[in-house]
């Protein structure tokens, strides 16, 4: 076999690595079993990083939304602005 035994994790874009938490588990347990806890722990922080991105993100969402919206012509740049100081 010539790969693709954790679904291509190191060509992963980093954005994709938010669906790929058992790959990202079962790497770093494979990297301990191998001898290198460093490289295991390094990736097993990937998980802080990516809940950190996520914290940050769900604060904006209803931001996007409303630009989203403005922009697609659902609603005004004046109903996004209201929307926004709203939330």
């Amino acid at each position: 076999m010539s790969g693709g035994s954790y679904d291509y994790l190191c060509f992963c874009e980093p954005g994709q690595l938010f669906t790929k938490g058992d790959r990202l588990t079962e790497m770093a347990d494979r990297l301990d079993a191998l001898g290198f806890p460093e490289k295991a722990q390094q990736t097993r922080d990937i998980f802080k990083y990516l809940d950190e991105i996520e914290k940050r993100i769900e604060p904006l969402r209803e931001a996007w939304q409303a630009v989203e919206w403005c922009d697609s012509g659902d609603t005004s740049e004046d109903g996004a602005r209201e929307w926004i100081r709203k939330k």
